[in-house]
């Protein structure tokens, strides 16, 4: 497993290995600034040229860069230390820079904002830079000298390697509003949610992970949140001796005058994750044109009564008993649409994935939303959707989308699959993030790919949680195969459709079997 850990987690594994394996947190220290020296000259050799400068905080990432200076200068690399601000220094930042000072590092300090010039004559000369002046700590939004400061360090030209997270950011995830624009970050022993959300790809650049020793049980004793990549991902069981019982019967709700290819897109995605069988419930006035379109779908069209109420007598004779039901992609926001829904969620044994219009009813029907607390559902939003499911702003959600997400979840006791360039899944017990895909998705469609995925994964009896996060990893994963074959401008859904599952190097889809 790899793990996602909040400020106030890590604080606790650090005080706990220091409390009860006696570990005194300047061997945790000196781990880490090792560990972080050795990456570095292993990883940006040919960039950092024979001298580096570090910015070192006056609390324990400070300490953490003092090390690192220490190790370099070991190495062989000429160090320069500059002490940023005038705040009281920690009793472990003050011991190792004591060490750097008895080795012959010159240090110097830049405590107010009158003395940022000086810092800026040094950076006109290019040196490598590791920023190590805030950790998992800060919090709100930098002040004038910081502000200042970092603008200076983000216009000069030097590379710049960020310890454990980008100065300015804070790691809980927040929007951050001035930083530190890495090219790389070192995250000490385990990732922070700041790494994996909106403003990533901006601040953190390539993120490796450093590990300092902390036991793994002291991990799941605390029931962090998850990772699902490469390493991590995990898929529905084949087996030779099986038959199209075995995988499975979705049934999709989708489809209306103008929108038959969300339809089509959430069924073929199902067919092509390996559902055993795929029911399309759609509109009438699309039974002419999508019949036959594929062939292994069975459509079948939303009766009328002469009430203009929907029949849904015999549903699961109709439909075979579905294992899970989509509804959603391309329906439309009609009173029937609407009946269906109210029905569906009262059938309780049922697993739900309700996605687009699906959420938009849900938005307006709060007594629909009620009636899901507890029910084997997810909702799937985009950050719009998610705007009109919250009652929240898109600035609020924008400014801490973690947070907000949170939030909905503990009020409505639901499942909750947000989608953006990056993805999060979160329920009341579990706390998911996905990391995998590119561009080549923000293209209408996308989202309807991966409903037809999440339903085919939940009706080969994977869990839902799993189900929804391993479904996004796959989708994501294949828009990032087809991008080293061609723009990401010229990837299409239908196109990831056709490629989901293919053979390639980095992932065995047979071995990553789900054994839950």
């Amino acid at each position: 497993m790899k793990y996602v850990l909040f400020p106030e987690q890590m604080q606790a594994l650090d005080k706990r290995t220091i409390e009860e394996l006696g570990i005194p947190s300047r061997v945790l220290m000196e781990t880490a600034g090792k560990s972080c020296a050795e990456i570095l000259i292993e990883d940006y050799e040919n960039m950092m040229g024979s001298s580096v400068m570090v910015l070192c905080g006056t609390g324990n990432n400070g300490g953490d860069g003092a090390v690192i200076a220490r190790w370099l200068q070991y190495y062989g690399y000429e160090a320069l230390i500059f002490v940023i601000g005038s705040g009281k220094r920690s009793p472990d930042m003050s011991a190792n820079l004591t060490l750097c000072e008895k080795l012959g590092i010159r240090i110097e300090t830049i405590p107010t904002l009158e003395d940022i010039p000086r810092l800026e004559l040094v950076l006109k000369s290019g040196t490598f830079l590791i920023d190590a002046i805030f950790g998992t700590g800060f919090k709100g939004a930098p002040d004038e000298f910081y502000t200042e400061l970092f603008k200076c360090v983000n216009q000069s030209f030097t590379y710049r390697v960020a310890i454990d997270i980008p100065s300015g950011m804070d790691s809980g995830g927040k929007r951050t509003t001035a930083a530190i624009m890495a090219m790389a970050t070192l995250a000490i022993d385990a990732l922070k949610p700041a790494h994996l959300l909106v403003d990533s790809t901006v601040f953190c650049g390539k993120i490796s992970v450093v590990p300092i020793g902390i036991p793994e049980k002291y991990y799941l004793e605390l029931d962090p949140a998850q990772l699902i990549d490469k390493d991590t991902c995990e898929f529905p069981r084949r087996s030779r001796i099986s038959f199209k019982n075995s995988y499975g019967n979705v049934l999709i709700v989708a489809g209306s005058s103008g929108m038959s290819g969300a339809a089509l897109m959430a069924s073929k995605a199902a067919l092509r994750t390996g559902a055993g069988y795929v029911h399309l419930l759609t509109n009438l006035l699309l039974e002419g044109c999508l019949d036959g379109h594929v062939p292994e779908i069975l459509i079948n069209t939303i009766d009328l009564d002469e009430d203009y109420n929907v029949d849904l007598e015999d549903f699961d004779e109709k439909y075979g008993k579905p294992s899970v039901v989509l509804i959603g992609p391309g329906m439309g926001q009609d009173s029937d649409c609407a009946q269906i829904l109210d029905f569906l969620i009262n059938k309780k044994d049922t697993p739900l994935v309700i996605d687009a219009d699906a959420l938009n009813i849900l938005a307006d029907r709060p007594d629909l939303l009620r009636r899901l607390k507890g029910r084997k559902a997810i909702l799937t939003p985009h950050l719009g959707e998610f705007v009109r499911l919250s009652g929240s702003t898109k600035e609020e959600i924008l400014e801490d989308p973690l947070g907000e997400l949170r939030k909905y979840v503990a009020k409505h006791q639901v499942a909750v699959l947000l989608k953006a360039h990056y993805t999060i899944y979160c329920d009341s017990v579990r706390l998911y993030f996905v990391n995998s895909g590119n561009d080549g998705l923000a293209t209408g469609g996308s989202g309807d790919v991966l409903a037809g995925v999440v339903a085919s994964f939940i009706a080969q009896r994977m869990p839902i949680h799993k189900a929804a996060v391993n479904a996004s990893f796959l989708l994501g994963f294949t828009a990032e195969q087809l991008a080293k074959k061609k723009h990401t401008a010229a990837i299409t859904p239908t196109e990831v459709i056709e490629h989901l599952f293919d053979l390639n190097d980095e992932v065995d889809f047979k071995e990553r079997v789900c054994l839950d």
